[in-house]
Parts: structure tokens; sequence; C-alpha cells
């Protein structure tokens, strides 16, 4: 049975494909994908990782999620199958519940105290971006503080998106411009016959 972390990591490969619209992925290049996730968390991989890689696929292909297609060229193709395509779409998304609506009133003690413990890791993780990422934003302590962080930080990206579509177009006036002279031939320069000078004689 592979282990609990490989299953994961494959998931969550083929969850960014899917969420890109992609439905196929070379099986080495998935692979690829869950080693270099592995390395990024600060964990080798060992020398039986692509078989605790090809035991999780398996279960995904039993659970009708993915099919598995040799091509003549002996690449191995992971191809997301409609069901597939749609559970890796919505893998690892959190949806949080309305707080006005009944679902919240039929949840027992335990699912509330499991969605309060989830929805505050969530946030915690966030906050902890937040910090690392701005000098500005180091010493916030609240979550409450967090929506208002993320209206300011889009109102920013906002405006630095009409800043950059309106340097782009000036440069490529200036391009379409430069392009134009470029393109038209010299204009003749005119210089003027030399002045005779008389002769006088002495």
């Amino acid at each position: 049975m592979p282990a609990a972390s490989y299953v994961q990591r494959v998931r969550t490969a083929l969850s960014v494909s899917a969420k890109n619209e992609v439905d196929t992925i070379l099986l080495v290049d998935l692979v690829d994908r869950v080693e270099d996730s592995l390395i990024l968390d600060g964990k080798r991989p060992g020398p039986h990782a692509k078989y605790f890689i090809e035991k999780a696929l398996k279960r995904e292909r039993l659970a009708t999620r993915v099919k598995l297609v040799q091509e003549r060229n002996s690449n191995v193709k992971v191809i997301l199958t409609s069901s597939g395509l749609n559970y890796y779409q919505n893998f690892d998304i959190f949806h949080v519940i309305d707080p006005n609506g009944p679902k919240l009133h039929c949840l027992t003690v335990a699912e509330l105290q499991s969605e309060t413990y989830r929805l505050n890791k969530i946030l915690g993780e966030l906050l902890d971006i937040v910090r690392s990422k701005h000098d500005k934003y180091r010493a916030v302590s609240s979550f409450e503080e967090l929506p208002g962080i993320a209206t300011s930080t889009i109102n920013r990206v906002r405006v630095l998106g009409k800043e950059y579509t309106t340097l782009s177009s000036t440069l490529a006036e200036h391009t379409t411009f430069q392009r134009t002279l470029r393109a038209q031939p010299p204009a003749p320069i005119y210089i003027p016959a030399p002045t005779p000078v008389p002769i006088v004689d002495t």
C-alpha cells in the first residue's frame, strides 16, 4: 500500500492539470512533479519513489479517475476520465459553509469543531504568508485584518495593471513610430555648390 503522502502528492499534481483544463499528462512528467514536490518540502525522493507513485496511480485508476495508456513510443499517458476531471478540479478546495444557511445548523458538535479547526488552519497559513511577504504586515496578529489587507492588495494590483496597460500602449506606439522611421528612405541631403572665387589680376 502506498504511503498516504504519495497518494496526496499524486492527487495534487493531477489536480493542477485538471484545474488548468488539461486532462492528459505523461507518466514521466507526473513522476517528476511528485518528486519535485518532495524536494521542495526538504525530502529526498527514495529509490522506491516511482514504485509508490505508480501504486498511488493504481488506486486512482481503480477509482475510475484515470486511465493509463501505453503509446507506441513506450511513453505512458495518464488520462483523466470525466469523473476524474471533476474530482481533481475540486480537489483540496475548502468550501466555506454559509453562516446564514441551513447546513450550519445541521452540523454536529464534532463536525463544527472540525470545520472550525480547518478554517483556523487555513487562516493561520494565510496570516503567516502575509507576514513573511511584506514588512508592513509583520505585526498583523488578527484574522480580522486579513479582509482589509486582501482588499488593499487587490486594489493595488488593479492600479498596477492599469499602469502596466498604459505603459505597454505607450511603448507600442514608440516602437511603431521607430519602425516607421526606419522603413522610410532617408531624405536627400542638399549640399550647395561651392561659390566660385573671383580671380583678381594684380
